[in-house]
């Protein structure tokens, strides 16, 4: 989000240019930032391109209500400037999504953002070398399911090992059940209390 404001004023420059007094720039473009950040919260659960033209659109009230008071500047580019928005931040999503799947973005990148649940969150990305989900459905599952990462389900099993010993169970299965019994996480739970 931070490459956001000067891509706003970019666009802005592109297509209202004379329209927009350097001393209004900085609280138009905060105020379109902020119905941005609005819109992303509420469209987590779409594609990143139909998000990203959701996002740009959430721009266009702020822009109507800013000019408005202007009798000097056509509208008729609100589209075009939110064309130029959603393409542009649909690649740095797009980019973004790529880093934090990859890797480039370290183990556990979430880190400084939490509190107390940070050690968890650590034991569970650094220690035990969980990754985030969701590689296999950015790259179109070239390789198949559960080809290039692991399943859900056998991240669970790494997190939670299953520590009974059932008749039915064999020295196989034991073992892929790999169990918390080792005592290792409960320090790491014990400090979600303690700090």
């Amino acid at each position: 989000m931070a490459q956001v404001p000067g891509l706003l004023q970019n666009a802005l420059q592109i297509h209202f240019g004379p329209c927009i007094a350097p001393t209004k720039e900085a609280v138009l473009v905060n105020s379109l930032v902020r119905a941005m950040q609005e819109s992303l919260d509420r469209s987590t659960n779409m594609d990143n391109e139909d998000r990203m033209r959701v996002v740009a659109n959430s721009t266009t009230s702020p822009l109507v209500n800013f000019f408005a008071e202007s009798t000097e500047c056509d509208i008729k580019s609100i589209n075009e400037f939110c064309s130029q928005v959603a393409t542009h931040t649909a690649g740095l999503h797009d980019e973004l999504t790529k880093d934090y799947l990859t890797g480039v973005k370290g183990a556990a990148p979430a880190s400084p953002y939490l509190n107390k649940t940070k050690g968890m969150y650590e034991y569970i990305r650094k220690t035990l070398g969980v990754k985030m989900h969701g590689y296999e459905n950015y790259t179109g599952f070239v390789g198949g399911l559960c080809a290039d990462e692991l399943s859900i389900g056998e991240n669970i099993s790494i997190i939670y090992e299953v520590s009974c010993s059932l008749p039915f169970m064999d020295d196989h299965l034991q073992t892929f059940f790999q169990a918390i019994r080792d005592g290792k996480m409960q320090n790491v739970v014990v400090s979600l209390f303690t700090t």
